[in-house]
């Protein structure tokens, strides 16, 4: 007989003291919602939602793990926050570390049930979350100081990642091997500053589309069987990575119309590794690509974080009358300003330091994408001319 906690196979225990605090562990076998008035939920064992059965998780909520714990999903997790108030996922150590807490794991028990994670803020686990069989709903998260962000190993559904922010995962930001997963959406996800991957990819078909991925060890590894007919990475920005693009698959892969920080052909191959690295490897097709960065930076995830990077050079005024000054444009950069159709409307190599002076008087009046181009990477701003 298989034992269970209580008789309902769950423990929670509310202690009224200056603040509530829920704990929770074992089976949840009943139907049950967790609002923000039982904050914070701290997780004493491992945790489970049971086949037919539903847990709302309503916004503000606060959940605490108190060691290497699993948050499993075998029947139902609908985890909402909104726009201003998010649901957090957390250690409840005073000092967190990546790997604190395990993750949440939806298994294949739950394929084919609504779960959903959104406006959700996870941190310090293992594999914050673990797809293993199921169709999860993950979009508006921001995922970030665990060792894995988003960590699919075996799928037979069809998950979607949207506008999320991921960042600063010490291994992976996304990783997604399996035979195959099948993810149906992976897009406008803003990727950063991940230790090892952004995106690590084995068996993959999927559409990766208008994501930023930048600042990671590589931008996205490709391994092989991903199969060129169930595979798309277009209008994505893959740039200011250590590798923007490594391909170990022996087939050839499309990877055009995408932004990678630069528009000379030359630097974008030196930082893809492919055929011309190793001639046992496919080659990596990224022509044509976009001369002007995509901006898929609008998303929220209720957590006041705004999915931009450390802004790395000033521009002022602006607006401007034409006059125009740039403080933080490092020596040898190329500076390249570019209308709203794409078209180059002025060019200047950058020689020494201190703050530059640009003349754009001669342009009409409008907003224009100020660029500064490194052998390594590319910083966007707007600038409007009155």
């Amino acid at each position: 007989m298989k034992k269970r906690i209580f008789s309902l196979a769950v423990f929670i225990l509310i202690v009224n003291l200056s603040l509530a605090q829920t704990y929770i562990s074992g089976l949840i076998d009943k139907d049950t919602t967790w609002s923000a008035a039982g904050n914070p939920y701290v997780v004493t064992g491992n945790t489970a939602v049971d086949e037919g059965i539903v847990l709302h998780i309503e916004p503000g909520v606060i959940i605490r793990f108190d060691s290497t714990y699993c948050f499993f999903i075998d029947g139902t997790l609908k985890a909402e926050g909104n726009a201003t108030d998010s649901i957090f996922f957390t250690s409840n150590r005073p000092d967190p570390q990546a790997g604190d807490w395990i993750g949440i794991k939806f298994r294949i028990k739950s394929l084919g049930n609504p779960n959903t994670l959104s406006y959700c803020h996870l941190s310090f686990a293992e594999h914050a979350i673990e797809v293993d069989g199921s169709s999860p709903d993950i979009s508006n998260c921001l995922i970030e100081n665990n060792q894995s962000g988003i960590y699919c190993r075996w799928n037979e559904g069809y998950p979607v990642i949207t506008d999320c922010l991921i960042r600063y995962n010490s291994i992976h930001g996304i990783y997604l091997k399996a035979y195959p997963i099948n993810v149906q959406s992976l897009t406008y996800n803003t990727i950063l500053n991940n230790g090892e991957n952004g995106l690590y990819c084995f068996n993959l078909w999927a559409d990766v589309k208008q994501n930023e991925i930048s600042g990671n060890g590589t931008g996205i590894w490709l391994d092989e069987y991903s199969n060129q007919d169930y595979i798309e990475f277009h209008y994505n920005c893959i740039y200011d990575n250590e590798w923007n693009f490594k391909l170990f698959d022996v087939l050839d892969k499309d990877a055009t119309f995408n932004w990678w920080g630069s528009t000379d052909p030359v630097i974008i191959s030196g930082s893809i590794y492919d055929f011309y690295d190793d001639f046992e490897l496919g080659k990596l097709d990224f022509e044509p690509f976009t001369n002007v960065p995509y901006s898929y930076y609008s998303f929220a995830t209720g957590i006041n974080e705004p999915g931009k990077t450390e802004k790395v050079f000033t521009v002022f005024p602006n607006p401007s009358q034409g006059i125009i000054r740039i403080k933080g444009a490092k020596p040898n950069s190329l500076i390249i300003v570019y209308n709203t159709f794409g078209a180059e409307a002025y060019r200047l190599r950058v020689s020494g330091e201190g703050t530059k002076e640009i003349d754009l008087s001669h342009l009409a009046v409008g907003v224009y994408l100020l660029t500064i181009q490194t052998a390594r990477s590319m910083h966007t701003e707007k600038v409007v001319l009155q």
